[in-house]
């Protein structure tokens, strides 16, 4: 009997040892994390061989891929395509440019990993169109430590905020 119970809870997603869930898989959890678990990615394999493209709300697009992975680590990467921003009614953002997250997902949806990226934004006016920058971002204990690089701002500028608000201006 314990044997029927133990095949009958593979098939419907279960551990025999335990009776809970499969553990999620890296890409699920950073999706969760992020609060883009609704979207649906394409898996091949241990790797993604595609990303999947979304339109933005306002114009333009985004894609995710997910890279190498293993259990609760591995690699995510985005790219912007002429992605729009509203700012106000006569002044859009269009932004160019990708990230890359290396890392992990812990406990209660936390990173743990840099993520490392560069943009180029239009629409700025006031000499500033085809304003480019660099960033990299440290994510640990649920906050996110942001270090920009820019063309003639010398130092980089750095900033610290909560996961959370990193999160909500990258996706």
């Amino acid at each position: 009997m314990r044997f029927f119970v133990a095949i009958f809870s593979v098939l419907i997603g279960l551990s025999p040892l335990t009776g809970q869930a499969a553990e999620k898989t890296f890409p699920q959890l950073f999706a969760e994390a992020t609060g883009i678990a609704g979207r649906p990615v394409i898996q091949n394999g241990n790797s993604f061989a595609a990303g999947q493209t979304y339109a933005g709300p306002y114009g333009g697009s985004y894609t995710l891929d997910v890279g190498q992975w293993s259990g609760n680590s591995g690699t995510i990467s985005a790219s912007y395509n002429n992605f729009v921003i509203p700012v106000s009614s006569t002044m859009r953002l269009i932004y160019n440019g990708s990230w890359t997250y290396t890392g992990s997902v812990l406990a209660n949806n936390m990173l743990e990993g840099n993520l490392t990226g560069q943009w180029t934004i239009s629409g700025l006016g006031q000499g500033l169109d085809n304003f480019s920058w660099g960033m990299s971002v440290r994510f640990s204990a649920g906050m996110a430590y942001l270090s920009m690089t820019a063309p003639g701002l010398g130092a980089p500028i750095t900033y610290q905020f909560s996961q959370a608000d990193m999160l909500a201006l990258l996706l």
